[in-house]
């Protein structure tokens, strides 16, 4: 009859396969001073898997933050453009335009700091390290539970015992250090690399700053409406259109648009003058970085 299988899908998986725990095997007549050397060397390995396992955790958490930021803020730098566009031109959309362009610095800003800091390399390279460990533990118990079994079996001396099990936790001991030696100089190479890159691209930004300013040009354009023969009309008010959107009732003989796109918008004015309502309307041309005049007069 088959032995059942352990119950274990009710159970809560842990977030990474542990290594294997090997039942303890002594070779014939062996000293307690090599059976505390093989103890050592167990809990020296141990002790770097828990830390690898530790750090491995809190890099993944600032790798996923800063990443998941980086798509967010370029998702959202992607979609506000389009977005404002279609709002009423009276909460002069245009002005939250350089919002994505401050998402997308802000999203660019993520991924350099986890270039720099290896966030996501570094939780990648633990995680392979991690394994590693693990493997050089099992293959240690390993082999440490087949050469005690093959020494009661030849019935070979124990100085040749001893010798044989010297060579393995040395050997053990030196793979792992050797391992730990290699991670050590992947990330003083990363890092040193990373860093050296980073005073690259702000430097190039630095310099390349003062040009762009000179040789960007406007975006925006700006509108001033004079009213002619505003002491006529009724109170003195008059209501503003522009682009069919109401800019609000107004008293004064001039008002100015600042932030319009540039290209052709109808403007329009009406108001009242003895009681009868009298309008004008004219199509105005915006042009980037300069200030458009008009003069209506109502009839």
């Amino acid at each position: 009859m088959r032995p059942a299988l352990p119950n274990t899908t009710s159970e809560k998986p842990t977030d990474n396969l542990r290594a294997m725990r090997f039942p303890s095997a002594n070779q014939p007549e062996q000293d307690q001073e090599l059976q505390d050397l093989y103890n050592a060397v167990v809990a020296k390995i141990e002790e770097a898997i828990h830390w690898y396992d530790v750090r491995k955790a809190h890099h993944k958490y600032r790798a996923v933050f800063f990443r998941g930021s980086a798509i967010t803020l370029a998702g959202l730098a992607s979609i506000l453009p389009i977005a404002v566009s279609m709002f009423p031109l009276e909460w002069a959309p245009q002005r939250w335009v350089p919002v994505a362009s401050i998402f997308a610095a802000l999203g660019a800003s993520c991924i350099a700091l986890d270039r720099l800091y290896g966030f996501s390399s570094t939780w990648m390279r633990y995680l392979a390290y991690l394994l590693e460990l693990q493997t050089r533990l099992e293959m240690l118990q390993f082999g440490w539970t087949r050469l005690a079994l093959e020494t009661r079996l030849v019935n070979s001396s124990k100085s040749e015992g001893l010798i044989a099990s010297l060579n393995l936790l040395q050997n053990a001991l030196s793979a792992v250090n050797q391992a730990l030696k290699n991670e050590t100089s992947e990330w003083v190479a990363h890092f040193t690399g990373a860093l050296a890159e980073f005073e690259k691209s702000v430097t190039a930004r630095r310099e390349a700053a003062p040009m762009v300013l000179a040789v960007t040009p406007p975006s925006h354009g700006a509108l001033k409406v004079q009213i002619a023969e505003l002491d006529t009309l009724d109170n003195h008010r008059y209501e503003l259109h522009l682009d069919e959107a109401s800019q609000g009732e107004h008293t004064g003989a001039t008002k100015a648009f600042t932030g319009l796109g540039p290209g052709q918008h109808l403007l329009r004015v009406t108001a009242k003058r003895k009681g009868n309502p009298v309008s004008s309307e004219d199509v105005v041309t915006i042009t980037p970085g300069e200030t458009t005049s008009v003069v209506l007069t109502l009839s």
